[in-house]
Order: structure tokens, then C-alpha cells, then sequence
């Protein structure tokens, strides 16, 4: 059984793919090899290869970038992860392949009027302005998805953190990072926040293959955190450090930037379907810290 998995280099899917290329019939290309921008290529691929699965983890996922992309399709956001996915989609449909979609709590406002944490069945955000102009580009794939594929798995994350990768850093890992160069650090102490083990996402991932279902599944920490909570709980178990983060308000960081849209401050995800549906339980965001600093973060 070919398995098609789309940005196995990055920081999510390139856990996956190390962790199942001994367990599964992996196809792994090359990003330059293979263009999800292009529809030619992508269903000459699927010609070539005829893959049952897709596991699409490739997406843009700069965050400021795309904020200078806001309102283009042509800019790489839309293109990536609206386009591409639009063209994965109608190729999986032609084959009957199973798709498996990597999402995100973008989709969702994170505002105090519709605030999370979200349940896998709360209606994505409709008005673009209420979005990150990447949350919205994943929305749409999203629905793309849906309309498009009768046998599908949406996988949505947020904050998503592994103990090491070399080309990016994640959220637990910036803070460190910042830390370490002798940064002071002032984090919100008014925003709640979920976190996902990259290590959950690898075994949810595993599951959706030997047992398929369809749907929308959450992975992500059983409760919620303000980056304050966080950076302090990390900084004192990873670093040994006490009172080394002061707190801010990210109502304030609104009034000076005007960047709601870019900083949720209600986000997260709800997990209680997704953990009967598949039988799993996830941990709490102090527990997944505590596997990162074990597993040597």
C-alpha cells in the first residue's frame, strides 16, 4: 500500500515519516520534485504512483508572511494551502485514495465572542477579518476537503512541539531559545492557549491508517495555558530558572498593534470526541512539557 506524504521534511511531518518508514510503504518526495501547485504534476504523480493514502502535512505555515499575502490567491499561502490542497483533493477523489489533512485552531477566531476551546464539530470562522490570512487559507482547504472527498480525516493541531528539529523552532522552543541568548521575556498572561505533542499527532496518524475513519479529529493537551503559565513551568524545569518571565497583557499588545487577528486570544481545541472516537487519551499541556524536557527539549 503506497502512502503519499506531502511535507515530510517540515516540522510535523517529518516526525511522522521518520517514526513510520519502517512500518509503512512511504512516498516521500522532495517539494521541488513535486509541485502541489501545479495541478499537471500533482495528477501525473498520482498516475505514476497511485497512492491509497495521502497524508498532507505540506502547507505555509509563516504566519507574518502571510499576513503580507492578506486578499492574493496568488501569493504562496493561497496557493499552498488552498490550491494545492484543491489539487491533492481531486486527484485523491479520481483514485479513491483516503485523505488524511493536517489543520489547524486557525480556523477559528479565538475572540471573546466566539471563544474556544472549540469541539471538533464548532463551525469554522466565516468573515476572512475575524481570521489570520493563514487561518483562512486553511479554512478553505478545509471545505475543499469536505466537498471534494467522501472518505477523509482532518486532523486539526495547535502550538505544535517535538524535542528537537533542526530547521524550525516550535513554541516551547522558542522560549527557550530566547532564554538561552539572554532575552528577557514577557509573555501574555490573558491568552489561552492549547499545545499538541507532535509525538500524538505520529500515533493519531498511525491509527487513522490501520483503522480508517472519517471526520474531524483535535489533537492536542487536555487543558488549556496563558503563555505565562507555560514559560514558567518550562524555564523551571528545563532551565532551572525561577521568576525569570514577566507577565503582559495581550489586551494591551492589541491597542498598540492592532494585530487581533494575528494572536488569538481565546483559541485551543476540545479533544473528548476525538479521544472516544479513537480511544486515546491526551495529556495535559504541563504533562506534554514534561515528555519534551525527558526527551531532552
Amino acid at each position: 500500500m503506497n502512502i503519499l506524504v506531502t511535507g515530510a521534511s517540515g516540522l510535523v511531518g517529518s516526525h511522522f515519516a521518520e517514526k513510520a518508514k519502517d512500518t509503512f510503504s512511504l512516498l516521500t518526495p522532495k517539494d521541488t520534485d513535486f509541485d502541489i501547485t501545479k495541478k499537471e504534476a500533482v495528477e501525473r504523480y498520482f498516475f505514476n504512483y497511485k497512492p491509497q493514502i495521502v497524508i498532507h502535512f505540506a502547507a505555509h505555515t509563516d504566519l507574518d508572511a502571510a499576513e503580507t499575502q492578506r486578499d492574493s490567491v496568488a501569493g504562496e499561502a493561497w496557493q499552498i494551502n488552498v490550491e494545492g490542497t484543491r489539487h491533492l483533493a481531486e486527484a485523491a477523489q479520481k483514485l479513491g485514495s483516503y485523505f488524511i489533512h493536517i489543520s489547524t485552531d486557525h480556523v477559528f477566531s479565538g475572540r471573546a465572542d466566539d471563544p474556544g476551546p472549540y469541539s471538533e464539530d464548532h463551525p469554522q470562522e466565516t468573515n476572512p477579518k475575524r481570521l489570520s490570512w493563514y487561518g483562512w487559507t486553511k479554512a478553505q482547504a478545509e471545505k475543499i476537503i469536505q466537498s471534494a472527498l467522501a472518505d477523509f480525516a482532518i486532523i486539526r493541531i495547535n502550538n505544535p512541539c517535538r524535542a528537537s528539529y533542526s530547521l524550525k523552532l516550535d513554541y516551547a522552543r522558542k522560549i527557550l531559545a530566547a532564554y538561552d541568548s539572554g532575552k528577557k521575556l514577557r509573555l501574555f498572561n490573558d491568552q489561552n492557549l492549547a499545545l499538541t505533542l507532535i509525538d500524538d499527532v505520529s500515533k493519531v496518524i498511525e491509527q487513522l491508517i490501520k483503522q480508517p475513519q472519517n471526520g474531524i479529529f483535535h489533537v492536542a493537551s487536555s487543558d488549556l495555558f496563558t503563555p505565562y503559565q507555560l514559560g514558567e513551568y518550562l524555564l523551571k524545569n528545563a532551565r532551572g530558572a525561577e521568576n525569570a518571565v514577566t507577565s503582559s497583557s495581550i489586551e494591551d499588545f492589541y491597542k498598540k498593534t492592532g494585530l487581533i487577528n494575528r494572536y488569538a486570544q481565546y483559541g485551543g481545541l476540545k479533544i473528548e470526541k476525538t479521544q472516544q472516537a479513537l480511544g486515546i487519551q491526551f495529556k495535559t499541556w504541563r504533562g506534554i512539557l514534561d515528555i519534551l524536557i525527558k526527551q531532552g527539549i
